[in-house]
Formats: structure tokens, sequence, C-alpha cells
């Protein structure tokens, strides 16, 4: 018996490493903006290294990139690497992980008029500047982490032309920002990571919006209407 549990245990480390093997590598900048040139692709994915303005710079010159995630924990970029993505006339999709992203950060941002999506999970904004996301007229989802925001900011929602999936990570929503919520119409999803309501707002809310979809803490609530295994 302790033969067969020694040959059990290598096969399954063997298969461990071969999983391993088989995970595909990321593939460095220099190719993968290649392929972007070549047409065969429009995203440009990296969680490996930090990006600085340099490569951003390197990365506004390919005019069909649609797509850019920028995944590392600590990136080297600036507002001025930002400014040069500009030049980009089709980016729709945008995630910035590993960047303070401020009200510098923020102005090139809100150059990118056909941005459907953004992810900011590290952003600092003032209720002011949070505000000004609504200039951008293609955003439909929006992922956001601002532990400045207050209900004011929030309201500013109301302004946003075309979203319909919010994601609000670290936002310090009371009771009092959960109820701007009932009075966007458009918005099909929400998602509150760090938010301190009460069981009192949270049924409120589900009252006068049965057809919103509610996360919180990345869990359906008991009485989320729409609650259902993921």
């Amino acid at each position: 018996m302790r033969t067969l549990g020694v040959i059990v245990a290598l096969l399954v480390a063997c298969c461990c490493l071969a999983g391993c093997a088989d995970r595909p590598r990321e593939q460095s900048l220099a190719e993968q903006m290649e392929v972007v040139r070549a047409g065969q692709s429009s995203s440009i994915t990296l969680s490996k290294r930090p990006v600085n303005d340099t490569e951003l710079g390197a990365i506004a010159e390919l005019p069909r990139l649609r797509t850019l995630q920028l995944d590392h924990d600590h990136q080297s970029f600036t507002a001025t690497g930002l400014t040069e993505l500009v030049k980009l006339p089709e980016l729709q999709h945008l995630r910035l992980r590993g960047a303070k992203v401020d009200g510098e950060m923020l102005r090139p941002i809100l150059q990118f008029k056909h941005l459907q999506i953004l992810n900011l999970p590290q952003a600092d904004l003032s209720d002011a500047e949070f505000g000004q996301l609504a200039t951008l007229p293609e955003l439909v989802q929006l992922r956001i982490s601002s532990p400045r925001l207050t209900p004011a900011g929030l309201a500013k929602l109301e302004a946003f032309p075309a979203l319909v999936r919010l994601h609000l990570i670290d936002v310090p929503v009371t009771d009092a920002g959960l109820a701007i919520f009932e009075k966007l119409p458009r918005l099909e999803s929400l998602y509150l990571d760090g938010a301190n309501v009460s069981d009192a707002a949270l049924e409120r809310l589900f009252r006068a919006r049965s057809d919103l979809h509610v996360h919180l803490n990345q869990a359906h609530h008991d009485r989320d209407p729409h609650r259902h295994p993921h």
C-alpha cells in the first residue's frame, strides 16, 4: 500500500509539472506589438513587468490597438506617457493596475472618446474629477477605486450618458450614496467592494430597482432578486 501511495504521489507531481509546462508564457511587449502591427490582434496585455513612458510612446504608434491592459502591481509610467496614448484612435478598453490614477493622470484618459471599458483599480479622484468621466460618451463599463468619493461625487453618475455596468472598490458608499443608484435607469450591474451600507438601504434599492444585478464584496446579497450561482 505504501508503494501504491508513492506511485500516486509521483503521478500527481508529474501532472502538476506538466500543467505548469503547458501554461502559455506571456509574450513580451515587442512580440505583442508586432502581432498588432501585422493585423493579427488588436490588444496588448502585460502583467509580468511594469511599463514606462517610452514604451507607452511606442504603443501609441499602433493605430489598430483597441485593448490595452497593464496589470503589473507597480507601474513606471506617468501622465506624460498616458498623453501619448491619445494618438490611438480606436482604443476601447483600458485597464491600468498598479498606477495611482489621480487628476493629472485622468486628463489624458478623458481624451479617449471611444473608450467603452475603463478599469482603474488604484485610482484616487476627487468628486469633481470623478464627474469628468461623464465626458466619455461611449463608456459602458467602469471599475474604479476612489476612496475620497462622497455621495455628492456619486450623484454625478446621473450625467454618465452610456454607463450600464459599475464596479466600485473601497469607495465609501453609505446608505445615502446607495440611494443614488435608484436614479440610474440605464444601470444593469452594480458591484460594491468595501461599502458600508445597511440591510434596510439594500432592501430599498432592491425594491426600487428589481432589475439591477447587485454584488457586495464579490457575492450576491441574500435578498438580491437576481441571486444565482456563478
